[in-house]
């Protein structure tokens, strides 16, 4: 089994942003599954940001997406 993780970092103020995570998330597992990948599972985690000296008032997102898959070697 191996995994594939997908990061996306600093969107201030949204918690996601679900179009262009899909989309990226989407590409990755079409990349997986093309090059023989079998996919087993994806999980998601986030987190939030502290304020920056630029941006007090407001904090940051991330999200992490990992994407396990088995494959003979890692894809």
């Amino acid at each position: 089994m191996f995994v594939h993780v997908i990061e996306a970092f600093g969107d201030v103020g949204n918690v996601m942003r679900p179009k262009e995570d899909a989309d990226r998330i989407n590409l990755a597992l079409e990349d997986i599954h093309r090059k023989g990948g079998k996919i087993l599972d994806v999980k998601v985690t986030m987190c939030r940001l502290p304020p920056t000296k630029a941006n007090p008032d407001l904090s940051g997102t991330c999200r992490l997406y990992l994407i396990q898959y088995e494959a003979k070697k890692r894809l």
